[in-house]
């Protein structure tokens, strides 16, 4: 087993154990759990785990892990308290959706335009969460005027002796 195989198990065992404190302050602070996504994050932990290949000297560091996660996941599941459901059937849409109406997907896109200052606002709370301008293209501002340029002034050597015979009194 590398030492980033040992690292990433680590890792793992550090996210199920603050799973187990997130169920105490989701529950503290709203007084309901979203327990299905926890024991699902809980289960995609383990089954990483169980994927790892490991040589036989290192067996035993791989069973203690998945024994602690096994616990955790335990935990979660005798967990008692209010659930919630956090689920949101707009956030995500199927590739079947989008190639059947192709056409119907631009209304909901979101919606940009300008206001009397010059400002552009985009709607962020379309479904889509994309602007409708391209990236490339820089917006014109009609209230910012350069300044006009002004010529360099050319000193002569006379203006120079004349100025260092000032600054020299």
């Amino acid at each position: 087993m590398r030492a980033k195989d040992i690292e990433r198990i680590l890792q793992l065992v550090d996210k199920a154990v603050n799973l187990q404190k997130k169920l105490t302050a989701e529950s503290v602070i709203n007084g309901s759990v979203p327990i299905d996504t926890l024991l699902n994050r809980c289960l995609s932990y383990i089954e990483e785990v169980e994927t790892m290949s490991v040589p036989s000297k290192h067996r035993i560091d791989k069973h203690k892990a998945k024994k602690i996660l096994y616990n955790i996941y335990n935990h979660l599941q005798n967990y008692h308290g209010l659930e919630r459901q956090d689920y949101n059937d707009k956030r995500t849409v199927s590739l079947e959706e989008i190639s059947q109406d192709e056409g119907n997907l631009i209304p909901e896109s979101a919606y940009m335009y300008s206001g009397g200052l010059g400002y552009r606002r985009v709607n962020w709370n379309s479904s889509y969460l994309l602007s409708t301008h391209s990236k490339k293209h820089k917006g014109f501002n009609s209230y910012w005027r350069p300044t006009p340029k002004k010529q360099c002034r050319q000193w002569t050597q006379k203006e120079i002796d004349k100025a260092n015979e000032v600054r020299s009194m």
